[in-house]
């Protein structure tokens, strides 16, 4: 049995608010089509992460450090599978953030929900602004980027 370094099998349930910093990465093209780790099918325009043990359907907050830039992003898979990294985006969270030029970026990143519930909103922002992104009925959870409002 081979043992990858840093990865944790179990999931871990964190608490609203907990916050963790590092680098991210993107899902090359290649992945679109194949199943993630929770049994979905990786496309491009979902708003989702990879995270070695964080519980699935755990929703994060995703800075751009540099930037500011910011999204909502929920674990569906394992990885990333690079030791200095903490998440794998996906393509369009990626794009959002503004990291597909570099491939990579040092991020910021708060979990703020669980299996849809989205339970810490960021400062200055309205429930409602984040109600017409969380899906309606069975549709799935898709949270685009949300510029954060300057004052």
């Amino acid at each position: 049995m081979t043992l990858i370094p840093n990865l944790s099998i179990y999931a871990q349930k964190v608490d609203i608010g907990h916050i963790f910093k590092g680098y991210a990465s993107y899902y090359h093209t290649k992945f679109l089509g194949r199943k993630t780790a929770n049994g979905e099918t990786f496309t491009r325009g979902a708003y989702t992460c990879a995270h070695k043990s964080l519980p699935f359907g755990t929703l994060i907050e995703v800075e751009n450090t540099k930037t500011g830039r910011w999204v909502i992003v929920r674990v569906n898979d394992r990885g990333p599978f690079s030791r200095n990294r903490v998440l794998d985006l996906s393509i369009d969270a990626a794009k959002q953030l503004g990291i597909l030029e570099k491939g990579v970026a040092h991020i910021s990143a708060k979990v703020v929900g669980f299996d849809g519930n989205l339970e810490l909103l960021r400062d200055g922002m309205a429930l409602e602004i984040y109600n017409c992104f969380l899906g309606i009925g069975n549709n799935p959870l898709k949270i685009p980027y949300l510029p954060a409002q300057r004052s």
